[in-house]
């Protein structure tokens, strides 16, 4: 025991001294992945899936040795007690390994191969237990020192826990028995539902006939050119997937939240929105539907943020702190161009800004699996559209990013001609949602009612709506 704690001694985090105790560890567990992959290079393929990477091992030794059979094995070259000391030996390594004998110990260590992927298990429980304590201490520290800045703090420490606490989360294979016995119940739940909609309602009704609703996992995408209402029609998505009981998380990354308010207060009111931009305006009747729409709204499972320039793991953290207080149904982020990558460094090139978006467009699809609930994001559409005879908006027109197309379960464009015809009253209040993507139906258009002095969509009514001036914003 000794000696591990000797080949121990090189971690870059000196637990003991900070805590007064040895870090969580496993000497045996170490040295049984070792000796097994040493004698049977093929139980690799047993622990592949955990991920299991050279910091993950408490000792020193361990981490070289454990690289150095990697390397091999990624190379297609056998890794053995001679092979892995001959290329420790080229790296300068082998003594800090704990030396050709050590080496030679680990392959004769009582084990059992078969139980590898267990013993690989024990090492990553210990190492994720061990950084859950480094972050705890450092953020105690800097606690002690002294915080001028709260809300950083807790962001900060937050994030850093859960980078700390991420689990694996790639699926393992399942057998084609046990998902058809998932897709006959769920088709047997379906069928005793009576029409009902499998999935969180958009509350239009010809929308909701093509997609049976929003379903977790999904990743949808609605994208317009501006003006065309994407703010106001994911409102309304949130609105009436609140109106089910489904909590909703909106992430409004433009708009402040007390404008998002108002706007959600002409909608539900039905008060002329240029009336609440001034309130002198307002008459009696206008006063009574504002406080009944008020009251129907502050009832609603609806939580804003208004957040500049969010990337994803932060918004990842508020959806996760906000499904275990109080439960979600469904993320609305307004919008994608507007959230930044992980690894983001501000304005770069196009093809820097096309990688950074693609990832932000897979870590929402991520999100919405990790979750189980449908993740709406809004996206920009390229000037390209402006320049075409015909401008309804098809999948080439997304903007920066192929990725966005890919990724995305569901794409839904909005598209009003008067935005293009304003001489004529022949397309006044009459929209189209076109569903240019449905990876589990079909493609096609719906018709929708846009009533601009309320900033909302309606189902399709087929009656001209007078045109108020009001922009969608």
């Amino acid at each position: 025991m000794q000696e591990f704690e000797r080949r121990s001694a090189g971690a870059s985090f000196d637990f003991a001294a900070v805590t007064g105790k040895m870090p969580p560890h496993s000497q045996e567990a170490e040295m049984g992945v070792l000796g097994g992959l040493l004698l049977e290079n093929s139980s690799f393929d047993q622990i592949v899936d955990l991920e299991l990477k050279p910091e993950d091992f408490y000792s020193e030794s361990h981490r070289h040795v454990f690289k150095a059979i990697r390397d091999l094995l990624d190379k297609g070259q056998p890794a053995d007690i001679i092979t892995v000391s001959h290329s420790l030996q080229n790296l300068g390594l082998l003594e800090r390994a704990g030396g050709r004998q050590y080496i030679a110990d680990l392959a004769d260590f009582d084990y059992s191969t078969s139980n590898i992927a267990h013993y690989a298990q024990i090492v990553r429980d210990k190492s994720q237990q061990r950084q859950i304590i480094r972050v705890c201490q450092e953020q105690s520290q800097k606690a002690y020192i002294g915080v001028e800045d709260h809300a950083g703090y807790t962001e900060e420490t937050e994030k850093k826990l859960l980078e700390a606490t991420a689990s694996d989360r790639r699926s393992n294979f399942d057998s084609l028995k046990s998902v058809l016995v998932r897709n006959f119940t769920q088709l047997q739940e379906q069928a005793m539902r009576d029409g009902q909609l499998t999935g969180v309602p958009s509350g239009f009704k010809d929308l909701d006939k093509e997609t049976s609703g929003f379903h977790g996992g999904q990743l949808i995408i609605v994208a317009a050119r501006p003006g065309m209402g994407k703010t106001s029609l994911m409102l309304n998505l949130a609105l009436h997937a609140a109106e089910n009981s489904n909590g909703v998380a909106v992430f409004s990354l433009e708009m402040a939240r007390e404008e998002l308010s108002m706007r959600l207060l002409a909608m539900e009111s039905r008060v002329d929105s240029s009336r609440l931009k001034n309130a002198r305006r307002l008459q009696d009747e206008d006063w009574k539907k504002l406080t009944r729409a008020a009251g129907k709204l502050s009832e609603m499972p609806v939580y804003i943020d208004d957040t500049a320039a969010l990337n994803l793991l932060e918004i990842k953290s508020r959806c996760r702190r906000l499904q275990t207080q109080h439960g979600l149904g469904l993320v609305i982020v307004d919008y994608l161009q507007l959230m930044r990558g992980l690894s983001s460094r501000g304005a770069g090139s196009s093809s820097e800004r096309q990688l950074e978006i693609a990832e932000i467009s897979r870590g929402l699809k991520a999100l919405a699996k990790e979750l189980n609930v449908p993740v709406i994001a809004a996206s920009q559409l390229n000037r390209g559209v402006e320049n075409r005879q015909d401008k309804r908006p098809m999948l080439s027109d997304l903007r920066e990013s192929g990725a966005i197309e890919q990724d995305a379960d569901m794409v839904l464009f909005i598209h009003r001609e008067e935005m293009y015809q304003k001489d004529s009253h022949d397309h006044k209040g009459e929209a189209e949602l076109i569903i240019g993507k449905h990876r589990s139906g079909s493609v096609g258009t719906v018709k929708l009612t846009w009533i601009g002095q309320y900033t909302t969509f309606r189902d399709w009514s087929g009656v001209e709506v007078p045109d108020t001036g009001v922009s969608p914003f």
